[in-house]
């Protein structure tokens, strides 16, 4: 057999993958003659059957019979005392997953190359695999004594990348607590344990393992960035926004560091100070575009809306954020009355987390400029497209139908939607809505009543229903009761706040309600409440106060059906 036939054929095939995880296996150099004689101890000649094996291996592995090439190295690993046998049958088994025969192989590849990190790697994803933490801990603690401090991290991070996938939950956290317990020096593998708990939910015990390695590593920035991550996440924002600031502070110049201060400040709120470290990023690279969409978003945020579109159409200059921008560009020309500008931006948008989003709002605006048909069947391409986000597709469809006067097919619609989520509060309270503005106040107050049935913790369907009973004359007692607790639950609400004085009102205590609808009208000038606040003036003989929040409603402008109505009510009190 020449050297260059074994070339051929002992070795490509074995470079397939086997596992994503595993290190590559590198083919060895040709056998020499030497290396084939000591495949059979003591003879002059190899044997041939090992030959053979060996052979028959390789050749049904170029032919892609897997099966075949894993029992011939198989077989032959029992007979070579060489590992590089036993570690293609372990490769070739991983590659078929078949866990058993791979784990024979990997035993006999330990048993040759006792200190081989890559055995004892393969052993151990076996070992999580089949949940035998006894195993697992073993073979990691060997992996990692085997493995240089510099290099541990990269080998950890490949450990915990396959225990998100196919490891249990409790199997991996016990495996990395007790291996974090023979490493409590190392903050690598407390950093990876931190890593791992996190990713399974378990954010207390990771910030409990972020803060023992930081008192073996207090300047790593990764365990600092982990720390103020779990601090957010727990709700201690303030905590983690001094160690943010601490380390921008020390690196001034690192830009991921202050972009991420300014996240926290403006989930924080804290407006002007996010503004402050994004300009800082911005001056130094003005085209950032993380540091651009965050400031594009707080401008529009503060109505900024000039300055929020020069951060947009700079990101329409990069593929990664222009879905992005094409959505926000569209939101402000909304936000603007530019129906048919909003309209062509959210059309711009073909991919990306916003697609949908933009859809919707392009049925929105549709329906705004008053081409239903379009908005309808747009609605009905987006169930076949979007069939995750029917029931929001439901919603839609029949608040478009209402809003055009087309309350039977919006019924029609919610009734279609309930047979398909039966009894979902959403949509039971869509309904109440419908069937009041068809005057059917029973049918109204019976969705009410299922969906509170479904969740009488809610603010909004008890404040519904309980104003519903109000305005019916149903039950005052019953109304409120409703309206006492959604104003327990929601005190400074302006609806809830509303329905409670309207309710004094009706009870007769003009004086107790003027509070409550003087505090809801202060914090929205909707029109029912300019309503009912004027009556309560009207009540109480201050006439020159209600004709004066009244006023409100002829501003609101006559041609909103609503709102006519209301005028329709006080007709000539508005006289001086």
């Amino acid at each position: 057999m020449s050297k260059t036939l074994l070339t051929f054929i002992v070795f490509p095939f074995i470079l397939v993958g086997c596992m994503r995880l595993q290190p590559k296996m590198e083919a060895p150099e040709p056998l020499t003659g030497e290396q084939l004689r000591e495949l059979a101890p003591g003879a002059p000649e190899p044997r041939s059957e090992t030959l053979f094996l060996l052979l028959a291996a390789e050749i049904a592995g170029q032919r892609g019979d897997f099966a075949s090439a894993l029992d011939y190295y198989s077989e032959a690993a029992k007979k070579v005392p060489d590992a590089w046998v036993a570690e293609r049958a372990a490769r070739i088994a991983l590659y078929l997953k078949d866990d058993q025969r791979a784990r024979e192989a990997v035993s006999l590849w330990l048993q040759r190359s006792p200190d081989s990190p890559k055995a004892h790697k393969i052993a151990l994803l076996l070992a999580l695999k089949q949940g035998d933490t006894e195993a697992a801990v073993k073979h990691l603690t060997r992996l990692l004594k085997l493995t240089r401090e510099e290099d541990r991290a990269q080998v950890l991070l490949d450990i915990l990348r396959f225990m998100d996938k196919q490891v249990a939950k409790d199997v991996s956290l016990q495996v990395m607590e007790r291996v974090s317990q023979r490493f409590a020096d190392s903050p690598e593998v407390l950093y990876a344990y931190a890593m791992l708990a996190l990713r399974q939910g378990e954010t207390e015990q990771a910030l409990a393992q972020v803060t023992r390695a930081l008192t073996l590593r207090p300047d790593w920035p990764k365990l600092r960035l982990m720390q103020t991550q779990l601090l957010t996440q727990l709700g201690e924002t303030e905590k983690a926004r001094q160690i943010l600031m601490e380390l921008v502070a020390k690196q001034p110049e690192n830009l991921q560091l202050r972009l991420l201060l300014a996240q926290l400040l403006l989930k924080q709120g804290k407006f002007d100070e996010a503004e402050q470290q994004l300009q800082r990023i911005l001056e130094r690279q003005p085209d950032h575009p993380d540091a651009l969409y965050a400031h594009a978003l707080l401008n529009i945020q503060k109505k900024n809306d000039k300055v929020a579109e020069k951060d947009l159409e700079k990101l329409l200059k990069q593929p990664k954020w222009r879905s992005e921008a094409y959505y926000y560009l569209g939101r402000i020309a909304l936000r603007r009355g530019a129906l048919r500008k909003a309209l062509e931006w959210f059309g711009k948008i073909k991919e990306g987390e916003l697609l949908f989003d933009g859809q919707v709002n392009a049925v929105a605006v549709l329906a705004k400029l008053g081409r239903i048909k379009e908005a309808l069947d747009k609605i009905e391409d987006l169930q076949t497209r979007f069939p995750e986000h029917k029931f929001q597709l439901y919603i839609l469809h029949a608040e478009i139908l209402s809003d055009a006067k087309r309350y039977q097919e919006a019924f029609a619609v919610l009734t279609e939607a309930l047979g398909e989520f039966p009894d979902h509060p959403d949509l039971l309270y869509a309904r109440a809505l419908v069937a009041e503005k068809m005057g059917q106040p029973e049918q109204s107050i019976a969705d009410l009543r299922a969906a509170v049935a479904k969740k009488p913790e809610d603010p909004n369907l008890l404040n519904a229903l309980g104003y519903t009973l109000l305005i019916n004359g149903v039950s005052l007692d019953e109304a409120k009761n409703l309206l006492e607790k959604a104003v327990r639950l929601k005190p400074d609400d302006p609806a809830v706040l509303d329905s409670y004085g309207w309710l004094w009102y009706k009870l007769g205590d003009s004086q107790k309600a003027l509070g409550y609808l003087k505090k809801a009208f202060a914090q929205n000038k909707d029109a029912e409440i300019a309503y009912h606040l004027g009556e309560v003036l009207w009540s109480l003989g201050r006439k020159r106060e209600a004709r004066r929040i009244w006023s409100t409603l002829v501003q609101q402008g006559k041609e909103y059906g609503r709102i006519r109505d209301f005028l329709e009510k006080i007709g000539d009190r508005l006289a001086p």
